[in-house]
């Protein structure tokens, strides 16, 4: 039997004993009930946990609104970044992203991929931060409101850029200056251009530990700008910032 691939990216507790699981695969976002999950002797304990790659097959039911987990197998349970918390909060900010925004993609092949590679490098890296704003910035692409870089926005020169226009999307030329409300300008635009146009199979421990620090700049921008232009605001990163600022 040949199973499906996928990652639990969240897992909800559901009547007494059950889970309800939202799976992301290279074919899509599956939800489906997984019963007795919340028992540590069941044998859907295992690949029911949220932040776990595995292999599983579903069916439909005639009695419950929810498809039901018949098979599953356990391909990886991510124990190096359950382990560490930082890594974790990453990981958690990425999985709220990908559970409420992943509706509006259509590549998802591209999408589990993405994640699936995102989430190898976390377990490795010193630079997970790095790895959480990789994957917000290439996110914006795959639902189509990735920022501009390369050209202006207004005309198309590729060159003499200024600044870049916040409600514009991008940057604008010499030429091109004049109404701007909101701009952002400075060497951070550097660092957020190499991690937006670098393929994720090409960044590696060694080009991140050469980046200037800009992680403060760079989450200032991306909350703007998804707030902005996708109305959305991270309720897990607001829930972790407290639990941090209480520690």
């Amino acid at each position: 039997m040949q199973l499906a691939e996928g990652i639990v990216i969240k897992a909800n507790k559901y009547q007494e004993n059950s889970k309800v699981l939202t799976i992301v695969s290279p074919q899509g976002t599956y939800t489906c009930l997984a019963r007795a999950a919340s028992k540590l002797k069941s044998k859907n304990y295992s690949y029911s946990q949220t932040l776990t790659k595995i292999g599983f097959q579903i069916s439909k039911s005639k009695r419950n609104s929810f498809d039901i987990l018949t098979t599953g197998t356990v391909i990886n349970n991510y124990h190096q970044i359950k382990e560490n918390y930082a890594k974790l909060a990453s990981t958690l900010i990425i999985f709220d992203l990908t559970y409420h925004l992943s509706v509006h993609i259509d590549d998802f092949f591209t999408l589990y991929n993405f994640l699936d590679v995102t989430l190898e490098r976390l377990e490795s890296t010193n630079y997970y931060k790095y790895y959480e704003i990789i994957f917000r910035l290439k996110l914006l692409f795959l639902l189509g409101v990735g920022p501009t870089f390369s050209k202006c926005v207004n005309c198309g020169k590729k060159e003499q850029f200024m600044f870049f226009d916040f409600y514009g999307g991008g940057m604008k030329c010499k030429e091109c200056t004049g109404d701007e409300k909101k701009i952002y300008r400075g060497d951070f635009l550097q660092t957020i251009q190499t991690l937006y146009n670098t393929k994720i199979e090409n960044i590696d421990d060694n080009l991140l530990a050469q980046l200037p620090n800009h992680l403060g700049f760079i989450n200032e921008f991306l909350d703007a700008y998804y707030e902005h232009f996708l109305g959305f605001v991270s309720k897990a990163r607001d829930i972790l910032d407290k639990v941090a600022m209480s520690k």
